[in-house]
C-alpha cells in the first residue's frame, strides 16, 4: 500500500512506512481490524504486547509518540468516539508528536530514551531512508564549505616565501639597542633640529713607541649647530700634561667666520664671505695680493661654501636624493616584479628542526628556483635604468662641477688631470657604466648555471629561519666553480641576534669560506654581543672578532675588537667606560676610562676619552674680543698682531713646564 505521507510503496500487511515511519493503521482494511480480535489469549483487551526495542541500534526521538498512537489505536479498536482525558505530561508528549510530525524538514536527532512503561507501548518507529540521506547530505555539504574556507585561507607558497624574506629586518622588530638608546631617534634629530655634540681624547700610557713624553695630552672639543638660526661654534681644547693647555675657537653664520686663539690675540679674525669677497679680496692692502698671487679663487670658495651649506640643511637630501631614486625605480621599473614572478616556489614534504628563540621547533620548507635568463634580464633592466635616469646624472653633474670648480679656480689647475668640468667626468662614468654592465652580462651568460637553486625553511610565524642557496660558474679554462651560501638564524630578542651565515667557494677541489657567526642576548638587564668573521682560502685564517657587554641598570659598558692570522693576534682594541645622561631617543655621553690598543700579545698605547650628543641646550655665543678684519687690514695691523702675540707665547710655554 502507499504512504499518504511520502507516497512510498509499503507491503500491504505495514502498519508504519518504512521510508518516512507514518502510520498506516487507517489504511487496513475490516478483515486485518477482525484479525487482529483473534490474537491469542496472553493479548489482554486488544492490545498487543510491546516487542523489546533494539538497544543496539541508534533511535530518533519523536517524542513519546508511540504511546499516543497506542492509545489511539485502542481507542478506535474499542469504538469509542470521546476523545480520552490526558494527564499533563501526556499532553505536553502529545504537543511534541504534533510539532514534530508538522515538521519533518528538522528533526531532531538524539539518543533513545528509556522508561519504564506502566502500560504496554507500541514498539517505536525505526529511521527513514530519507532523514538518512538528508543527514548525510547536510555532513556532505559542512565538509566542502569548510574545506573551501579553509583553502581559501592558506597562502600561496610564493607569497609566503617572499614575506618571509622581508621578516629577517622586519620594522616592526625593536632592536634591544634601540630600546635602551633609541640610536635611530638620536642622530634622525641631529639632522633636523640644533645639536650639541662633545669628542675628546686624550693618551693616559705608552708602553713601546716613544710617546711618553705626551702622556697626559690630547684634545677636548665642543660643538654647536644651531640649524634653525644658521650659526654655529666650534671650541677645540688642546690638553696636556692633564691640564687645558689653549683653546683654538671658530663661530660662523650666513655673512661671517670667525676665529681666535685667547691665549695669544686679543683680536678675532673675521672674514666676511657673503658681500662681494672678489672685491674685498682686490681692494686688501695687504693678504688680498698674496692671495691673489696663490691663484686661489675666493668666489669658488664663497661658492663651494654656500653649495655645502644648502646640501646640510634639514630639509636637503644631500648630493644624492637616494630616496627619490629608490621611488622613482620602484615606479618607472618592474624588472624586479618580472623577476619575483619568475621564481619558482614549491612547498617540499621535509620538515626540518631548528633552534629558535631558545628552543627546538619544526619548520616547512619550500624549494626555489631562479633562472638565469630572468637574472640577467633583472641585471641588465636595473642597471640600464639607473644609466637612463636623468635626474640622477644631473645630480652626480652638479655635485662634481662644484668639487672640480673649486679645485681649478682655487689652484689655478685641475687634480682631474685633462678634465675640466663636472659634465666631462660623470659622461665618461656613465660610459665605463654602460661597458661594465655588458660586460658583467655576457661574463654571467657564458659561465652561470641555468639555474640557482634555493631552499628555505619557515617557522610557524612565517619568519625566515634558514636559506640555503647553489649555483656554478664555468671558467674560460672550463674550471666549474660551485657558489653556495648557507644562513640560519636563531632568534633572541629578534630575529638575526644570533645567527650563523657561510659563503663556500669550491673550484675543482680547492675550497674557500667566509663565516659569519653572531650571538647575542638581552634579558631587560644586561645587552651582550659577540660576532665572529672568518675569511678561509687557501689554508690561510683571517678572523676579525667584536664583542660587546653593557648592563641596563649600571650603565657600564666592555668593547673589544681583535684581529687574527691564523691563530695569531693582529691587533686588538678594547674599550671599557660608562654610559651617563641618557635620554632615550634624545642624547647621552659614553665616558671610555681606558681604551686600549695592543698588537701580538703586547700592549702598546692606553687612552681615555668620550663622546656625546644631545639637544642644543644654550645658545650658540658669537666670539669675544676686537674683530681683526684679515682682508681690510695692513701690513702694520698683521705686524703689531704678530709682535704682541709673541710675547704671550713664553707664557704658553711655561704651561709645558
Amino acid at each position: 500500500m502507499k504512504c499518504p505521507n511520502c507516497n512510498m510503496e509499503n507491503e500491504e500487511n505495514a502498519k508504519f512506512c518504512t521510508s518516512c515511519g507514518s502510520k498506516l493503521m487507517n489504511n487496513q482494511t475490516q478483515a486485518e481490524t477482525a484479525s487482529t480480535n483473534e490474537e491469542p489469549e496472553n493479548q489482554a483487551d486488544g492490545v498487543k504486547m510491546p516487542e523489546m526495542p533494539d538497544l543496539t541500534e541508534r533511535k530518533i526521538d519523536w517524542g513519546d509518540s508511540a504511546e499516543t498512537d497506542n492509545k489511539t489505536e485502542a481507542g478506535m479498536e474499542s469504538g469509542a468516539e470521546a476523545e480520552p482525558v490526558l494527564e499533563a505530561s501526556e499532553y505536553e508528549d502529545e504537543k511534541k508528536t504534533e510539532t514534530l510530525e508538522a515538521d519533518t524538514t528538522a528533526p531532531m536527532i538524539s539518543a533513545p530514551v528509556f522508561t519504564v512503561p506502566t502500560e504496554p507501548e507500541m514498539p517505536k518507529k525505526k529511521k527513514g531512508k530519507g532523514i538518512i540521506i538528508a543527514a548525510a547530505v547536510a555532513v556532505v555539504v559542512v565538509g566542502v564549505a569548510a574545506a573551501a574556507f579553509f583553502g581559501m585561507q592558506k597562502k600561496d607558497p610564493k607569497a609566503e616565501v617572499f614575506d618571509a624574506f622581508k621578516s629577517v629586518y622586519s620594522s616592526e622588530e625593536v632592536k634591544p639597542a634601540e630600546e635602551i638608546f633609541g640610536f635611530s631617534d638620536i642622530f634622525k634629530n641631529a639632522q633636523k633640529s640644533s645639536t650639541d655634540y662633545g669628542l675628546g681624547l686624550t693618551l693616559v700610557k705608552d708602553n713601546v713607541l716613544g710617546l711618553s713624553g705626551l702622556e697626559g695630552a690630547g684634545f677636548d672639543m665642543s660643538e654647536k649647530n644651531d640649524l634653525e638660526k644658521q650659526v654655529g661654534s666650534l671650541n677645540l681644547g688642546i690638553i696636556y700634561g692633564g691640564v687645558n693647555f689653549t683653546n683654538f675657537k671658530m663661530y660662523y653664520d650666513d655673512t661671517n667666520f670667525k676665529a681666535s686663539i685667547p691665549d695669544l690675540f686679543d683680536e678675532v679674525f673675521v672674514l666676511n664671505y657673503a658681500d662681494d669677497l672678489a672685491g674685498q679680496i682686490e681692494r686688501s692692502p695687504y693678504l688680498g695680493k698674496y692671495i691673489a698671487e696663490s691663484g686661489v679663487d675666493m668666489d669658488a670658495f664663497k661658492n663651494y661654501i654656500e653649495y655645502c651649506q644648502n646640501l646640510y640643511t634639514p630639509d636637503s637630501t644631500g648630493p644624492i636624493d637616494f630616496a627619490g631614486l629608490k621611488e622613482r625605480f620602484d615606479k618607472e621599473n618592474d624588472s624586479f616584479k618580472k623577476l619575483k614572478d619568475s621564481i619558482k616556489v614549491e612547498k617540499i614534504s621535509e620538515k626540518k628542526k631548528f633552534k629558535v628563540d631558545g628552543k627546538e621547533v619544526t619548520c616547512r620548507g619550500f624549494d626555489m628556483v631562479v633562472s638565469k635568463d630572468n637574472l640577467i634580464q633583472f641585471v641588465d633592466e636595473s642597471c640600464q635604468f639607473l644609466l637612463d635616469d636623468e635626474s640622477l646624472k644631473q645630480e652626480l653633474i652638479e655635485y662634481y662641477s662644484q668639487v672640480m670648480n673649486l679645485s681649478n679656480q682655487m689652484y689655478g689647475s685641475s687634480i682631474y688631470g685633462d678634465l675640466y668640468d663636472g659634465e666631462t667626468l660623470v659622461n665618461e662614468m656613465w660610459d665605463a657604466m654602460d661597458e661594465g654592465s655588458t660586460e658583467l652580462i655576457k661574463i654571467l651568460d657564458d659561465s652561470m648555471d641555468d639555474e640557482v637553486k634555493v631552499t628555505v625553511y619557515l617557522d610557524k610565524q612565517g619568519r625566515m629561519i634558514s636559506l640555503e642557496a647553489e649555483t656554478g660558474l664555468t671558467n674560460e679554462d672550463d674550471s666549474h666553480a660551485v657558489l653556495g651560501l648557507k644562513v640560519e638564524m636563531n632568534g633572541g630578542a629578534y630575529l638575526t641576534q644570533n645567527m650563523t651565515a657561510s659563503f663556500t667557494l669550491d673550484v675543482d677541489g680547492e675550497k674557500g669560506e667566509i663565516t659569519f657567526a653572531k650571538e647575542g642576548k638581552y634579558d631587560k638587564k644586561d645587552l651582550t654581543c659577540d660576532v665572529d668573521f672568518g675569511l678561509d682560502f687557501d689554508d690561510e685564517l683571517v678572523e676579525i672578532a667584536y664583542s660587546g657587554s653593557y648592563n641596563v641598570e649600571k650603565g657600564d659598558y666592555d668593547l673589544m675588537l681583535s684581529g687574527y692570522d691564523n691563530g695569531s693576534e693582529m691587533f686588538k682594541m678594547s674599550v671599557s667606560g660608562a654610559i651617563d645622561d641618557l635620554e632615550k631617543g634624545k642624547g647621552f655621553r659614553a665616558d671610555a676610562d681606558s681604551i686600549m690598543i695592543s698588537s701580538g700579545g703586547m700592549d702598546l698605547l692606553e687612552l681615555s676619552g668620550y663622546y656625546s650628543i644631545a639637544p642644543m641646550e644654550d645658545e650658540v655665543e658669537d666670539l669675544e674680543g676686537e674683530p681683526f678684519d684679515i682682508l681690510a687690514a695692513t701690513e702694520s695691523d698683521w705686524t703689531n698682531l704678530i709682535q704682541s702675540a709673541y710675547m704671550k707665547i713664553f707664557g704658553l710655554i711655561g704651561k709645558l713646564n
